[in-house]
């Protein structure tokens, strides 16, 4: 694959994947060649310029990465460790090391920096903060869809480089790692089509429809306006039927489309059984649940419920304990437990977010 870019000085990027239509090589306009490495489970573990001298390795918690080590001609340049809240950075420590002057064959640690994070709700870094309250670094402006407007300010190296949730910038190629795929800012879509087959509605590279208010970490986000065609003709209406002021919202969330006990049973995210249309966040009168914007409690309780299924058991038994969760989860929304986390605390999202898990670990029966 080969991107080009009409101007004054023409350029030419150069893209190579593998037969799992991972990316796996970026050659950049200026002749550096960029190499990409994956483990078993997909997440990218390495990247290397050997032109350069850079490498980049990645150690995982789940589908986040808990620390990022950078090494510059086979010399250790930073450790950062990131601590996560779901997909929300709460903090990271970063640590630079220099050479010895006086000895080549050492490096000098330096302090290890504590940085905290305030986040948008999408999940985006806007400030890092030291221990003593003084902002050290801010993102720089960006569209919409995450294109930079604006050169990095201040402190750029403790950059932790996240974008959206769950989204990591390549300087070399402006893509974004996410996860499954890479997302370009440029176009406001994905470079390939959803990898699972089902999910990606009648766009199959396109990204969320609504990058204010929702957030796609993995990089397998069902398409809301799928589920909500499919939610339609259930009811008997056409499916160009409009759902004006409403959502239509995933009772288990897209991001575990690909959770064990949802695998088993093949099941599609966008089934309609799996949808319920709940208000904006506006002034219209409705007593069930609001949905927009961050409800990482609701999620992990709903990925707890599914955890809990023993999968030795049929394929029928398992339809049926999933048929239970959304059930559940749909008797509460429809009842007004709240799903965001701005609905149960106003101000510090974790504190809404663990409120919210409380909440639906009790109503889902996993506690």
């Amino acid at each position: 694959m080969q991107l080009w870019q009409e101007g004054h000085c023409p350029q030419l990027t150069k893209f190579r994947w593998n037969s799992q239509n991972q990316l796996i090589g970026v050659q950049t306009p200026g002749g550096q060649q960029w190499d990409y490495r994956y483990d078993a489970f997909g997440r990218r573990t390495e990247k290397v310029c050997e032109r350069a001298g850079l490498r980049t390795t990645y150690l995982w918690d789940g589908d986040v990465p808990a620390e990022i080590r950078e090494y510059r001609h086979n010399r250790l340049y930073s450790i950062r460790h990131l601590v996560f809240d779901g997909w929300q950075l709460l903090a990271q420590q970063v640590q630079f090391f220099t050479p010895n002057p006086e000895n080549r064959h050492e490096l000098l640690a330096g302090e290890l920096q504590t940085q905290y994070a305030v986040c948008a709700p999408t999940g985006e870094p806007l400030a890092l903060f030291d221990e003593a309250g003084h902002r050290v670094w801010r993102q720089p402006p960006q569209s919409l869809y995450g294109l930079r407007l604006g050169v990095p300010g201040e402190n750029a190296e403790l950059n932790p480089g996240l974008q959206y949730a769950g989204q990591w910038l390549d300087e070399e190629s402006g893509l974004v790692y996410n996860r499954f795929r890479y997302y370009s800012p440029v176009a406001g879509q994905y470079l390939t089509p959803d990898p699972i087959g089902l999910l990606g509605g009648e766009t199959p590279y396109s990204y969320v429809t609504n990058p204010t208010a929702t957030i796609d970490p993995l990089g397998l986000a069902g398409c809301s306006t799928k589920l909500g065609k499919n939610m339609m003709q259930d009811m008997g209406l056409p499916r160009s039927t409009k759902w004006s002021g409403y959502q239509a919202h995933h009772v288990i969330p897209k991001q575990y489309a690909s959770h064990p006990a949802l695998k088993k049973i093949k099941y599609d995210i966008d089934n309609a059984a799996n949808g319920i249309f709940l208000r904006e966040v506006d002034n219209g009168v409705s007593a069930m649940a609001r949905h927009q914007g961050n409800h990482n409690g609701y999620s992990r309780a709903v990925k707890n419920a599914l955890d809990k299924i023993d999968l030795n058991q049929s394929v029928a038994e398992i339809s049926k304990q999933v048929a239970d969760i959304q059930n559940l989860a749909k008797k509460g929304m429809m009842n007004g437990t709240p799903i965001r986390a701005k609905d149960i605390w106003k101000g510090k999202s974790k504190i809404g977010n663990q409120r919210a898990l409380e909440m639906w670990n009790k109503i889902l029966g996993v506690e």
